[in-house]
C-alpha cells in the first residue's frame, strides 16, 4: 500500500466525531442564510433583495448571539413582507441538510444513495481485484511450475 494511502487509513481508523457539539456548531454557523435567500426567491423576491434581507436577518442574530431560527418571526417579517410564519420550517441546520434534494446533496435519501453507491462500487472494485489477483496467481503457478503460497 502506498505510505500517503496507508495514512489516510490509519488517520480514519483514530479520527472520532462528537455529534452533539458539531449539531451546536452547525446551528450557529448561519448556513441556513441561504436557505432563506432562495425561500424569498421562490416568493418572487429578486435575489439581490433576498440575499440583502438574509445578509441582514444574519447580522442581527449574531448580534443577538442567537442562531437564525432564533430571532423572532416578527423581526424577520420586517426584513421583507414576503417573510411568512412558515418560515421556521426552512431554518435551522437540520431544514436547510433536509433541503437539499439533488444527487450528492445532504438531505438523508440522497446521502443514503451516494453511500450504497460507493459500497456498490467498492464491492465491485474489490471483485474485480480479487479476479484479477487470481489470474496473476494462476500465471505464476504455471510459470514456476508449482503451486505458490499466498500470504493472507
Amino acid at each position: 500500500m502506498a505510505p500517503h494511502v496507508e495514512l489516510l487509513a490509519r488517520a480514519l481508523r483514530a479520527v472520532s466525531f462528537n455529534a452533539e457539539r458539531t449539531a451546536e456548531a452547525a446551528e450557529l454557523g448561519y448556513g441556513d442564510a441561504t436557505d432563506l435567500a432562495d425561500y424569498l426567491v421562490e416568493r418572487g423576491v429578486p435575489f439581490r433583495d433576498a440575499h440583502d434581507a438574509a445578509a441582514t436577518a444574519v447580522r442581527r442574530a449574531v448580534e443577538k448571539g442567537v442562531p437564525l431560527r432564533g430571532l423572532p418571526v416578527e423581526e424577520l417579517r420586517r426584513l421583507h413582507p414576503k417573510i411568512g410564519r412558515d418560515i421556521r420550517r426552512h431554518l435551522g441546520a437540520q431544514a436547510s441538510i433536509s433541503a437539499k434534494r439533488t444527487p450528492g446533496g445532504t438531505q438523508p435519501a440522497a446521502v443514503t444513495a451516494s453511500r450504497n453507491a460507493l459500497h456498490k462500487a467498492h464491492r465491485e472494485t474489490w471483485r474485480f481485484f480479487e479476479d484479477e489477483f487470481a489470474h496473476v496467481h494462476l500465471a505464476t503457478q504455471a510459470l514456476l511450475g508449482a503451486p505458490v503460497k499466498v500470504k493472507a
